[in-house]
């Protein structure tokens, strides 16, 4: 019911998350009831450098309202019920907490679609520790600043703490 997408605050690890969010993006508009020219104009839309000059799913969205106001309708209201939200993964300062941020507003403007941040957790050697002692890290060190990282995004992400982004 909610998707989560965990996040390096590194380039690569940013452009496979908006590659993946545009490729949710495609599927959340397929499942309107989409006439057939209209599903031509989206699969061509979907290679980056098409001939009809959409460079980004906000152009799609702005084709599509043009094409059909009640069609443009339904998609935004499919895309209202994605319910997703953004974890950034081995943070090591203020810029890469940004980065999250800056996800975010890129889901809003580009995609159309709300995207929660619903935390961060900082890089941590006590992460590496559990790895090598092959214990789950909670139960490692359960009472780290990891492990209150961990408690906040579950709070978030069970809707009793607000998102970063709110």
């Amino acid at each position: 019911d909610h998707g989560m997408l965990v996040v390096l605050p590194e380039p690569t690890s940013v452009e496979n998350a908006y590659r993946f969010l545009r490729l949710v993006f495609f599927n959340t508009i397929m499942k309107a009831s989409i006439p057939e020219g209209v599903q031509e104009v989206i699969r061509v839309s979907r290679d980056p450098k098409n001939p009809i000059g959409i460079k980004t799913p906000a152009d799609l969205l702005n084709v599509l309202e043009r094409m059909d106001k009640n069609l443009f309708s339904e998609i935004q209201k499919q895309l209202s019920h994605q319910k997703l939200s953004i974890i950034l993964n081995q943070v090591r300062g203020s810029l890469d907490i940004d980065v999250g941020h800056a996800i975010c507003s890129v889901c809003k403007r580009y995609f159309g679609l709300q995207v929660d941040y619903a935390g961060y957790l900082d890089y941590d050697n006590a992460v590496w520790k559990a790895v090598r002692s092959k214990k789950p890290l909670l139960e490692e060190f359960p009472r780290s600043a990891m492990a209150d990282k961990f408690q906040k995004i579950f709070d978030t992400l069970l809707g009793e703490q607000k998102p970063l982004n709110a």
